[in-house]
């Protein structure tokens, strides 16, 4: 399950642009979430999404980004789901994630705004 900021038009932007690329996952915006039986804050939830694994277990960020791809039907956007999180491109990964995360309401509206 991915967990994202529902009132961001980039965030529900991005969830069309996954589903575009063949992935298949529940999202649910963080206004409709506990984050304490997670161990999480709303705080986490304002500065990234989070994936929740069948087991519980969380990862924020860029990190979630990867667990969105890894679902897809397609093999190149698993592999790259895997990329994003190995050990060459995660400190890539992780800086442009948070970025984005920080000047989302910065983007155009064309990008931000889902329609």
């Amino acid at each position: 399950m991915l967990i994202y900021d529902g009132r961001c038009g980039f965030c529900k932007r991005s969830l069309g642009w996954a589903r575009r690329l063949g992935t298949r996952f529940e999202a649910v915006p963080s206004d409709e979430v506990d984050p304490e039986p997670l161990g999480l804050t709303r705080r986490d939830f304002a500065e990234a999404a989070w994936w929740v694994d069948g087991e519980g277990a969380t990862y924020g960020g860029y990190l979630a980004v990867s667990q969105v791809l890894q679902t897809s039907r397609w093999l190149p956007v698993r592999l790259a789901g895997r990329a994003i999180a190995s050990r060459l491109l995660a400190p890539v990964a992780d800086r442009a994630y948070r970025w984005v995360a920080a000047n989302r309401g910065r983007f155009p509206s064309w990008l931000g705004d889902p329609g």
